[in-house]
């Protein structure tokens, strides 16, 4: 079994909103994330970057995310570096949490280098 990458080597500080910018949700060392649509109170999210220097080699990235209040963000299926494990999109909100895994490895054949939203 991977080891998974969480709190331990991530900031534990409460979370700030972090702006989508044209679908992209740019991360640096928070495992826990307060998405904000990028104008407006609603925007799709396709694709999900992460500093990889924050995660020791050899473990599995694990982010938790929720949506600002009032805004509703959609998570898109197999859009951009994301797979949603219900095979359609995601919506998300203020009352609703998602958690993303990122596999790593050369012996899992489900490894691609995409996230896989469970929500």
């Amino acid at each position: 079994m991977a080891n998974m990458a969480t709190g331990a080597y991530f900031t534990g500080d409460v979370s700030t909103e972090t702006l989508i910018a044209a679908g992209v949700l740019t991360l640096t060392a928070d495992a826990s994330v307060i998405v904000g649509a990028q104008s407006g109170t609603t925007d799709d999210l396709d694709t999900v970057t992460v500093s990889i220097s924050t995660v020791p080699s050899g473990y599995q990235m694990v982010i938790f995310m929720t949506a600002t209040i009032g805004d509703t963000i959609t998570i898109k299926h197999n859009t951009g570096n994301l797979l949603c494990n219900t095979g359609a999109d995601i919506t998300l909100t203020e009352n609703k949490a998602v958690m993303l895994v990122r596999f790593i490895g050369t012996t899992n054949s489900v490894v691609n280098n995409k996230w896989r939203v469970f929500g």
